[in-house]
């Protein structure tokens, strides 16, 4: 398993990032740790030199399985290049619990194919 940083609504966090706290105030992430056990939430690290809970920037570590690394690729595309259904899929995927994404997957399989498809050939350049 390995962590991956996401927005509230699941969407796979790049630092760094712009934030705003829920207090208001603005900063810059520029790195972040995963949780270290369990029960942990990890950390966030502002250019201002803050150490925050991944939440105070609405944030959350989430695992996922290396495996799914193509998959996770294709769904990132659909948020990207997607037309309109395919991001908003995208972003029940992500906010998605595994029962639900497995109904996606279930539900879209020529769709997600396609995308897994451009993700196969986009690596492979």
């Amino acid at each position: 398993m390995q962590w991956e940083l996401r927005t509230e609504d699941g969407q796979p966090v790049t630092l760094p990032r712009d934030a705003v706290s829920f207090r208001g105030e603005r900063d810059v992430i520029e790195y972040a740790r995963p949780p270290h056990r369990p029960g942990s939430t990890g950390r966030v690290y502002t250019r201002g030199g803050g150490e925050y809970f991944p939440s105070v920037y609405g944030l959350q570590w989430v695992k996922v399985q290396e495996e799914d690394g193509e998959l996770n690729a294709a769904v990132r595309l659909m948020s990207r290049i997607g037309g309109s259904f395919a991001a908003a899929l995208a972003a029940a995927y992500w906010a998605a619990d595994s029962d639900n994404r497995a109904r996606i997957l279930a539900g879209w399989p020529d769709l997600i194919e396609r995308y897994r498809r451009m993700a196969r050939e986009s690596s492979a350049d």
